[in-house]
């Protein structure tokens, strides 16, 4: 969680930059070194207090979602009151709600992107599971879509299979299809979590079978 508290740290401080480049339309002979430097520390110590304080570095990544985004909203715009109230003459308004509106969206996106790596190369890792899915029709595609798309576990679709053996041999999605009578052999030669059943018709003996 330090990791991304120096990381909100180091967005505050490009914001600000950027925000003062904007301010003097990226013409920066005409920067008042001993002015920008007043400001941006001011407004970079504001933010780094209220980060502290607001807590917005310790949401847990692999959560991250609309309640870690509404804390970083309260969190800047509570510092931005303070801001605004206390800046004075030496920063110039203009230049604390462009900070704020571009650090409120690189903060955001931030979360987006460390939980897209962290569900992609850590969580996925952690949480693999191997499934093969019964019925290779539109249900049992639909199955493999659903799990395709679970956010904190990764799915791993060994394998269909199908009491229709004229469909065996066939590919779909990247995935091969068996003959349901292939499924015992499936079942030892791989380390399978869970088999789907996704078929809207299926008698009880034939479910009884494959359980």
């Amino acid at each position: 969680r330090w990791i991304v508290f120096l990381i909100d740290v180091a967005l505050a401080i490009m914001a600000v930059s950027i925000a003062y480049l904007i301010w003097v339309n990226f013409q920066i002979d005409r920067m008042r070194l001993d002015f920008v430097l007043t400001g941006a520390l001011v407004i970079v110590g504001v933010r780094v207090i209220s980060f502290l304080l607001g807590h917005t570095y310790s949401g847990i990544v692999r959560f991250t979602g609309t309640e870690d985004a509404l804390r970083i909203y309260y969190v800047l715009t509570a510092g931005e009151i303070v801001l605004l109230l206390a800046s004075g003459v030496f920063i110039p308004v203009s230049v604390l709600l462009t900070e704020y509106i571009l650090l409120t969206s690189l903060m955001v996106m931030s979360r987006v992107i460390v939980k897209k790596v962290f569900a992609q190369y850590i969580g996925a890792e952690r949480t693999k599971k191997n499934v093969i899915i019964c019925g290779s029709d539109e249900y049992g595609i639909m199955a493999k879509h659903a799990m395709d798309n679970v956010e904190d576990a990764t799915y791993n679709i060994l394998a269909f299979v199908d009491v229709n053996d004229r469909k065996a041999g066939k590919i779909i999605e990247g995935v091969k299809i068996y003959k349901m009578s292939s499924l015992p052999d499936l079942l030892k030669r791989n380390r399978v979590d869970k088999v789907v059943i996704a078929k809207k018709m299926i008698s009880p003996d034939k479910k009884r079978e494959i359980v």
